[in-house]
């Protein structure tokens, strides 16, 4: 921005100070803070907390109904992916619920990173069920639609609630990706 013909002192800056229409990061402290009810664009990569998006184009788009759009990676296809783990000790449990996003119908993606051994569960109001994988896995572990000993176990707490149980004796490290519907949308959970 330059010199404008005088100091600017306050923390707003308004554009009756920007004399040639254009602000470039050399005009910027680096910790500023914008607030504007107009559109922001950028050419660059944009990055936030939560928000890494080193893209060199579109590849993701929240639309105004609420669909989100994920376009192709460079393999063809579209992918959503759980890079997070959960260590369950015997007999501990992860609960899913309202207040959790739970939903009326999901998906739960189960992963065992010891054994490789993996699981699709259904979950929903008043029950679950498998999907896909072995109710047990030779050489890997055992998954079941009930609380049962000796499994990994996802279950119906009643209502909207469902457990994902680790009953197979001892410690077990997972990945686990949930995709449901049915919530209602609350920002602050």
């Amino acid at each position: 921005m330059g010199f404008v013909g005088k100091t600017v002192t306050q923390n707003v800056v308004s554009g009756s100070e920007i004399t040639d229409g254009t602000v470039t990061g050399d005009d910027l402290a680096s910790d500023i803070a914008i607030s504007t009810s107009g559109a922001i664009t950028t050419t660059g990569a944009f990055t936030s907390k939560g928000i890494d998006d080193n893209a060199n184009s579109e590849k993701i788009k929240i639309r105004s109904t609420g669909d989100i759009s994920i376009q192709q990676n460079t393999s063809g296809f579209g992918n959503i992916t759980s890079f997070g783990t959960v260590t369950l000790a015997d007999d501990a449990s992860i609960q899913f619920a309202s207040g959790t996003h739970c939903g009326g119908a999901n998906h739960i993606y189960v992963y065992e990173t010891g054994t490789g051994s993996n699981c699709v569960y259904y979950g929903g109001f008043n029950k679950t069920g498998i999907l896909s994988g072995n109710h047990l896995e030779t050489g890997g572990i055992g998954f079941a639609a009930f609380d049962s000993d000796g499994n990994v176990s996802l279950f119906s707490g009643g209502s909207h609630a469902f457990y994902l149980k680790n009953r197979e004796g001892s410690s077990k490290t997972f990945k686990v990706l949930k995709v449901g519907l049915g919530a209602t949308f609350d920002d602050t959970v």
